[in-house]
């Protein structure tokens, strides 16, 4: 994952929080992001969501428990 910034903003609308910001125009290499203006703080949300969304999956899936109530007697 890389984030392009192609521009620093002195004022601009974010993308996401939709509030005129001091930020940049970013761009993800992936096409998470399409090129626009994000504020410093959606920014660092953006890439962590992103982040979050290319790892791999670390929680392994729960199997049945075998041989729960069978060995109570």
């Amino acid at each position: 994952m890389r984030a392009v910034i192609s521009q620093f903003n002195e004022s601009a609308l974010c993308l996401w929080c939709n509030r005129t910001a001091e930020g940049v125009t970013v761009e993800f290499d992936d096409g998470f992001l399409q090129k626009g203006p994000l504020c410093w703080r959606c920014l660092q949300q953006a890439t962590r969501v992103h982040n979050l969304q290319a790892q791999p999956s670390t929680e392994t899936p729960r199997s049945p428990a075998k041989g729960r109530g069978d060995a109570a007697h």
